[in-house]
């Protein structure tokens, strides 16, 4: 009788063991996905940071020359309105032109 309990008690421990073991491989194999996607969301998080400072840097160029345009800008704008009025003189006939300017 008791070689039939040690066979039985044999035979669950060695289905304990496959399940253990193949628990194990799903668990490896969890590791492995968890790593690679732990991988990739570290290297967006960098690519992320570096677009952000690469944004940042722009802006602050953009900024910059938006500054130096805006004088020039002024300054069209005068010219235009000028030449509206230079020309709106010259069709009523208001105009003289000096040729020796």
């Amino acid at each position: 009788m008791l070689c039939v309990w040690c066979v039985q008690v044999s035979v669950e421990l060695k289905k304990e063991k496959e399940e253990r073991e193949k628990l194990q491989n799903i668990n490896d194999q969890y590791k492995v996905h968890y790593n690679k996607k732990k991988a990739i969301i570290t290297e967006l998080e960098a690519k992320l940071a570096e677009q952000t400072t690469a944004l940042e840097n722009a802006r602050a160029v953009e900024d910059k020359y938006a500054h130096m345009v805006t004088p020039l800008q002024d300054k069209y704008n005068v010219e235009v309105a000028r030449n509206k009025k230079l020309g709106m003189s010259v069709f009523s006939g208001n105009t003289t032109f000096n040729i020796l300017d």
